[in-house]
């Protein structure tokens, strides 16, 4: 009864919570009907969302188990999981839990669901940026294709299409932070950068330069030709200088001049006069 309350009443609430999944999902190895009680349940429309998020939860458990205990190579997410995400009666909360819960699972059948939720315009625009944002997490070479095409679609809206913006950062350059040696160090679970080809980034470079394109979305591409430079510096010199010269937008400028000073020569490139004001609204107003 506590997953009626959140937040959970108090830390006695959540420990037995977490020890009643520790021991359904230990019976569950032993007993396949626990498992499809749990399926039942779950698509079960009468059964509350919250209550369906715990046994998502649930599931994940008894996969990381059953990984453990067949020595598996990964974990199996469970076919009817993906059957719920593309039901259209399905509850979106309960949507975001499985993304959540199997995120992680590198699961080609589960990146195809998510572009399916993503790419659908009769879906809820929530449940396809929650999609949008677990491919940004999971991602792979064959994601960047798909979420330039996303930003491309004019029938997209600008929120989806920024949002798709974000998740292709993400795919190409992997979360990183500057170690204490003064070395960049890869902290996601993906331990190398994806390569574009030249291609792609012309394609980018198209995108950034059309006016007719929300210029955050253009702003935030910016970061392609950036990080172009561990593959090609010249190129991508060249092509940042090509932004600097020819943008329609002091912000995008801005950003441009930055990363060319950081490349070259300091303060070689002047930055464009950007009132406090401006930012503000800049910052306020992302898609």
């Amino acid at each position: 009864m506590s997953v009626f309350s959140d937040p959970i009443c108090h830390e006695t609430c959540f420990a037995k919570r977490e020890l009643y999944k520790d021991v359904i999902s230990d019976y569950a190895l032993k007993n396949k009907d626990i498992k499809k009680q749990i399926e039942n349940s779950i698509l079960d429309q009468e059964v509350h969302y919250n209550f369906k998020q715990e046994l998502v939860k649930i599931l994940r458990l008894i996969a990381e188990k059953e990984k453990k205990q067949n020595k598996l190579d990964k974990i199996i997410i469970p076919e009817f999981l993906f059957t719920y995400l593309n039901d259209k009666k399905g509850d979106g909360d309960v949507k975001k839990e499985i993304m959540s819960q199997f995120g992680s699972a590198q699961d080609n059948r589960l990146l195809k669901n998510l572009y399916d939720i993503a790419s659908n315009l009769d879906i809820d625009e929530k449940e396809r940026t929650e999609a949008i944002n677990t491919i940004g997490n999971i991602g792979n070479a064959d994601s960047v294709e798909f979420l330039m095409k996303m930003i491309e679609d004019e029938k997209n809206s600008d929120e989806i299409r920024y949002d798709s913006t974000k998740a292709l950062l993400s795919v190409i350059h992997p979360y990183s932070i500057i170690n204490e040696q003064g070395k960049e160090e890869i902290v996601d679970k993906r331990k190398k950068y994806i390569k574009i080809s030249k291609e792609q980034i012309n394609w980018t470079m198209d995108i950034i330069l059309n006016k007719n394109i929300n210029f955050y979305i253009r702003e935030a591409l910016v970061n392609i030709i950036y990080y172009y430079e561990k593959q090609n510096k010249n190129y991508a010199i060249k092509l940042l200088e090509e932004i600097y010269n020819n943008t329609d937008n002091k912000f995008i400028n801005d950003k441009t001049a930055d990363i060319l000073n950081s490349f070259t020569e300091k303060n070689k490139y002047k930055n464009p006069i950007i009132t406090d004001k401006e930012w503000d609204s800049h910052t306020n107003n992302l898609p």
